[in-house]
């Protein structure tokens, strides 16, 4: 693999060209797949960028969600828009990224979390991505329903048992 360096950016700092260039890099590589609710989901964090000269071949963003594990609210770094270009892929950028993820959320957050592709599976699981275990509810206008995604968590300093109930809370479009 080549040494591509990673650029660490606030959603503040993107102008509204990089936005629109980072919808279109999800989109191209989520196949259509990728909505502007689902980019919504993906600001108002930290973004880790990965380019090719100038090209973006790499992405993955963590915003901080309150989430309730058993009785307790925790500070969750959740992965979102996590991508890598189609040309890209099985070089080794997906893990560089989930590297620098896991670090900044053991600084940063109780624990991680994230709703993963049958195509990313592999890859959390690699970097020390749990399966959860527990019952998964989320939190919607119309209080609080069950679940049946399938969560994964980074959980390094053991703030959580990954077989208590697990409660998101409420955002337009896919809760998790």
């Amino acid at each position: 693999m080549k040494n591509y360096q990673i650029e660490i950016k606030h959603s503040y700092e993107l102008k509204e060209t990089e936005k629109e260039a980072l919808f279109l890099f999800l989109d191209q590589v989520f196949k259509g797949n990728f909505s502007r609710t689902d980019l919504s989901h993906a600001l108002g964090g930290i973004h880790l960028f990965i380019k090719d000269k100038e090209t973006l071949i790499g992405h993955v963003s963590i915003v901080q969600r309150s989430m309730v594990v058993g009785e307790k609210a925790h500070y969750v770094g959740y992965v979102e828009a996590m991508a890598v270009s189609k040309n890209y892929q099985r070089q080794g950028i997906g893990q560089k990224l989930m590297s620098q993820v896991n670090e900044i959320i053991e600084k940063a957050y109780d624990f991680g979390a994230l709703c993963s592709s049958e195509d990313g599976f592999s890859l959390y699981q690699k970097m020390d991505w749990k399966n959860w275990h527990g019952e998964l509810k989320e939190f919607g206008l119309s209080g609080i329903k069950d679940s049946d995604e399938k969560i994964l968590v980074f959980n390094p300093k053991d703030t959580i048992n990954i077989n208590d109930n697990f409660i998101c809370d409420y955002r337009e479009g896919d809760c998790w």
